[in-house]
């Protein structure tokens, strides 16, 4: 196996008169042990690229048990297996979609992993460029304070093809975190092949600095959140507040699917029975006179919101060019501020 003293002799004799008077006791006992160490890694991936089932790692991502759930090819998966340094993990996650289980999510250099805890087995993989945005929104409906996080490739879903797992241009990736954390969760943040930080968020801490973190090396992706800054509900709705003031949100029905709609200075957020769908401003029509967004009351009790899109991108405000979507059983409570 090759050593220090190997390489010297590859070297130009300046070079390596330098480097020999430079590394010298135990420097050079250091320097030689990584030499081998890398020669040793790469005679073993070598070994592994040629033995099929090994289920080994490999640059933090598993070999050949992964099971391509259509999102990538398998030749586009070896490709990333190979190539693609890990950049952030977050360990023992409760994930919804794309897959329904406790997973380890890696963020690698150009895509996104989902690993079982225990085997590392490959889940689900993808890569990061089809995602589009990324939103951090509280959970309805909890008895403590809880956290949701939504990826998605599209902000207008096919919601015929949302069960279908090869329909990545319909992807919405969904996972959940207590607020204030229930159990032990480890994060591992990569900076070399041979240099890690694992830290473990102990029970009853707070989980949003480590979420952010998370989304943080999501590069190229939109983040947002919604904010009382921007909106505050006018109804207390317990279980959602996340330690906020107020909720930056209203509950509501969308063709008798009751859900939430998050408001944000970017655009509107519809979640409802795990579905997501985006409004973005630039994407409403008139929006500089309101007309993309307007109220409805119905009744004394509840009122509608109509949000009004521009189809396909195009910019002609002509009735075909636009898609209405209503939401009703609003708070009228409400209405002032959504106006606003």
């Amino acid at each position: 196996m090759p050593s220090m003293s190997l390489y010297l002799t590859c070297l130009p004799p300046e070079l390596a008169f330098r480097l020999t008077h430079i590394c010298m006791g135990d420097v050079a006992d250091l320097l030689d042990g990584l030499i081998r160490f890398q020669a040793a890694k790469e005679a073993l991936n070598s070994w592994l690229s040629s033995h099929e089932g090994s289920g080994d790692k490999r640059d933090g991502v598993p070999q050949s048990k992964a099971k391509d759930k259509g999102f990538v090819s398998q030749g586009e998966l070896k490709r990333l297996e190979n190539r693609e340094p890990p950049v952030f993990t977050l360990h023992g996650i409760s994930v919804t979609s794309p897959v329904s289980k406790r997973v380890d999510i890696t963020i690698l250099k150009n895509c996104l992993c989902f690993l079982t805890p225990n085997t590392q087995t490959i889940e689900s993989m993808f890569p990061l460029d089809v995602l589009r945005r990324a939103f951090l929104i509280p959970t309805r409906g909890k008895t403590k304070a809880h956290w949701t996080i939504v990826m998605m490739t599209s902000d207008t879903p096919d919601r015929a093809e949302l069960s279908s797992t090869s329909a990545i241009a319909n992807l919405q990736v969904i996972f959940e975190a207590d607020a204030s954390s229930t159990v032990s969760i480890a994060t591992t943040t990569y900076y070399t092949d041979l240099c890690s930080t694992f830290r473990t968020v102990s029970k009853g801490r707070i989980t949003l600095p480590f979420l952010r973190k998370f989304l943080s090396h999501l590069e190229g992706i939109q983040m947002l959140e919604p904010s009382v800054d921007v909106f505050g509900s006018a109804c207390v709705s317990s279980g959602t507040s996340v330690g906020l003031v107020d909720i930056p949100g209203v509950q509501t029905s969308r063709e008798g699917t009751a859900g939430d709609l998050w408001f944000m200075k970017e655009g509107i957020l519809w979640s409802g029975n795990k579905l997501y769908e985006f409004w973005a401003v630039e994407n409403l029509v008139g929006e500089s006179e309101g007309e993309g967004a307007r109220i409805l009351n119905s009744d004394n009790s509840t009122g509608s919101l109509i949000l009004t899109r521009k189809s396909s991108g195009e910019l002609a405000e002509d009735e075909d060019t636009k898609t209405e979507t209503k939401f009703d059983l609003i708070d009228p409570q409400e209405q002032e501020s959504i106006n606003k």
